[in-house]
């Protein structure tokens, strides 16, 4: 990846005192799902003390996964009290958080009025397909059920406590990293949000960098109800905890392309590989987003944005999770990379799983085996399913970034050799593979140090490109076989 250093305005239009860009310890605190983690790195980028707290989930309504954010700020603020964590000061903060989280507060006392509530739903809700366009190219974002919006209109329509703060002109409702910042930071609150956080929502408006009227009005929200957008880089202020000022927020989907300590430049693809897939690429300066694809934010510093690509595939481990489930094979799935070396003639598989997404977004399209084969054949057709809509996407995406000559890629999928080096042999790409989110955390606390060039990085697990001509031939037969199905939709609509 490329090492140079980023756009001008990144980090000195923050104006962070001169001290903390002396080489010192600085500090990334991640929330995830089921956990929070706070790591110091020395000044050559070291972990020089670690601490995480699990943060209990249940199901909540409409399937939702349900916590108390009490319990999430309770392990936030005992993981940066951690001795490990406070054996050396640190200068700076970065937080990172898994963005589709939300919940409905009470701005002047701060009390949380609702559940914290995310989802891992994929699909289209169907009383939004037919203006789903419509949404994409106001917000640069399909609505899905993991989008906030969605909860947050239910919350207001249905909880009491919700209902009174709206009545009262007190009520929030706002991704959950604004809550927590009103009660990390020291001084007089500030109800925010920033913009990689906010735009998770389904309610931010990638040009401007702040609400859309439109998108609150067609959830019966209010504006009032909503924080104010700021930069993903600004000084937010100092955590009551530590006393060490923080200047990054950030979604952990836009730090993941902070992995390698380097500002990421548009010829890098990074993938999740989970239930879903999600490809992100940086735009050229002035680029635009591909037809087709999602808008994202990197970083932004109040001057100067580094915007993104984002494209998606919702049948990825969830549809070999259906697959081995069907076949009473649900614990092989690390067989996977295995299976795919040994067999050479699978049938084609047309993965509809949770709706066919980037770049050709059907909610209607079919799921089905073209071909006959035994559950072995099956299952590695739909792993192949998987790859052969990465290279589409990569392709179309390439078309605006320029060619990618590198893959990174983390999630559960990720850790099957076998499927990596496949993707390397497709694309043609050298596929990367750290050894876990560390890196993520250690290039978002690369940031916020002013990049500096000494500093550690965790070393890579990498996949060379070979030659595979009979895994080229089965693409163009599952491209073929794609196109056809399309078009006959296409011919209906």
């Amino acid at each position: 990846m490329d090492t140079s250093p980023p756009f001008p305005g990144i980090l000195r239009a923050m104006k962070i005192p001169f001290f903390s860009r002396k080489p010192s310890h600085h500090l990334a605190i991640s929330i995830n799902n089921p956990d929070a983690r706070s790591l110091l790195f020395d000044r050559k980028g070291r972990i020089a003390g670690s601490a995480s707290k699990v943060i209990p989930s249940s199901s909540g309504p409409q399937g939702w996964i349900e916590q108390n954010p009490a319990d999430i700020l309770a392990a936030v603020r005992d993981t940066l009290r951690a001795a490990d964590v406070t054996a050396k000061p640190a200068v700076a903060a970065a937080l990172m958080i898994e963005a589709d989280a939300i919940l409905c507060w009470d701005k002047q006392t701060g009390e949380a009025l609702s559940p914290a509530f995310s989802s891992t739903a994929a699909e289209t809700p169907k009383d939004q397909r037919d203006i789903a366009d419509g949404i994409r190219r106001r917000t640069g974002r399909m609505p899905t059920g993991r989008c906030g919006a969605i909860r947050m209109q239910w919350c207001v329509e249905n909880l009491d406590a919700v209902k009174e703060a709206a009545d009262r002109g007190t009520l929030v409702t706002s991704p959950l990293v604004s809550w927590l910042l009103f009660h990390l930071i020291e001084g007089e609150p500030r109800i925010i949000c920033d913009s990689a956080n906010a735009r998770e929502t389904l309610l931010f408006d990638p040009k401007s960098r702040d609400w859309n009227t439109d998108m609150v009005g067609l959830f019966d929200l209010e504006r009032s109800y909503l924080p104010t957008c700021v930069p993903t880089m600004v000084n937010f202020g100092v955590l009551k905890d530590n006393g060490v000022p923080l200047y990054l927020v950030t979604s952990k989907r836009s730090a993941s392309m902070l992995a390698g300590n380097a500002v990421p430049d548009t010829t890098t693809a990074f993938i999740e590989l989970d239930d879903e897939a999600t490809l992100l690429t940086a735009l050229p300066e002035d680029g635009a987003v591909p037809e087709h694809f999602l808008d994202m934010i990197v970083l932004d510093d109040n001057k100067d944005v580094v915007g993104g690509t984002e494209g998606k595939i919702h049948g990825a481990g969830a549809a070999l999770a259906w697959q081995l489930a069907k076949t009473g094979q649900a614990d092989d799935i690390d067989k996977i990379g295995e299976w795919m070396t040994q067999v050479s003639n699978a049938p084609v598989f047309l993965n509809g799983i949770g709706e066919l997404a980037s770049p050709w977004w059907r909610h209607d399209f079919p799921t089905e085996f073209v071909g006959d084969g035994d559950s072995r054949e099956q299952t590695v057709a739909v792993a192949e399913s998987l790859l052969f809509m990465l290279k589409e996407n990569l392709d179309s995406m390439a078309l605006v970034s320029g060619y990618i000559n590198q893959i990174v890629v983390r999630g559960e999928l990720a850790r099957i050799d076998g499927f990596c080096q496949r993707l390397a042999d497709l694309t043609g790409s050298p596929v990367w593979r750290y050894p876990d989110d560390t890196n993520i955390a250690r290039g978002a606390a690369w940031l916020v140090a002013d990049q500096p060039e000494q500093w550690q990085a965790d070393e890579p697990t990498v996949f060379t490109p070979t030659k595979d001509s009979e895994l080229t031939d089965r693409f163009w037969r599952w491209q073929a076989q794609m196109f056809q199905r399309l078009k006959q939709y296409a011919d209906i609509d």
